[in-house]
């Protein structure tokens, strides 16, 4: 899936917008996902098929 704005607009989680723009920031070089739910780790491992495009990390870095 390619996320080309925002989480909300997109139908992803925050969690996997989140994710999806740690994986693909070049600074980041392993996210530490802690999980309480085996929901919240489907949530993460769905954030590998997220792309991000350029305009939709650019929104992500804004304040």
């Amino acid at each position: 899936m390619l996320l080309n704005c925002c989480s909300e607009r997109s139908g992803v989680s925050r969690a996997q917008a989140a994710l999806a723009w740690l994986r693909g920031n070049p600074v980041v070089t392993a996210p530490l996902v802690g999980a309480d739910t085996i929901a919240q780790i489907d949530d993460a491992v769905a954030s590998l098929d997220i792309e991000l495009t350029g305009a939709a990390a650019a929104a992500l870095r804004r304040p």
